[in-house]
């Protein structure tokens, strides 16, 4: 064995450790942000051609990005069309504005969007 004891320098090491705390933190992120929003899909899609073409990749590894961007996209859409609602037809609008009593019944069953195009218009 050696007597010769390696040297550390004490702040050096408060950094480093300081450092592998951040990454740490770092590490624990919230599991939806790994989700690609609906422009970073549409922008991948856009540029996927280019890679097959220039070689990067090849058709079928193109075929399954393609793939798995289109369900995010599917998800990402169905998401919205839930929260939107279908819209409110136009004669009963007319009606839930006449009778305002019958739009107090009907609005727990409506969402405030489309509350809110009833009152608007």
């Amino acid at each position: 064995m050696s007597d010769i004891v390696p040297y550390e320098d004490k702040e050096e090491k408060t950094h480093d450790q300081a450092g592998d705390r951040a990454k740490r933190k770092s590490n624990h992120r919230d599991p939806g942000d790994d989700i690609l929003t609906e422009r970073q899909c549409l922008s991948m899609l856009s540029k996927l051609n280019g890679l097959v073409v220039l070689g990067q990749l090849s058709t079928a590894q193109a075929n399954t990005i393609r793939g798995n961007l289109r369900e995010i996209l599917a998800h990402h859409r169905s998401r919205h069309a839930a929260s939107t609602g279908p819209s409110v037809p136009d004669d009963l609008v007319t009606r839930l504005r006449d009778e305002p009593e019958l739009l107090n019944m009907l609005a727990p069953f409506l969402t405030p969007d489309q509350i809110d195009s009833i009152k608007d218009d």
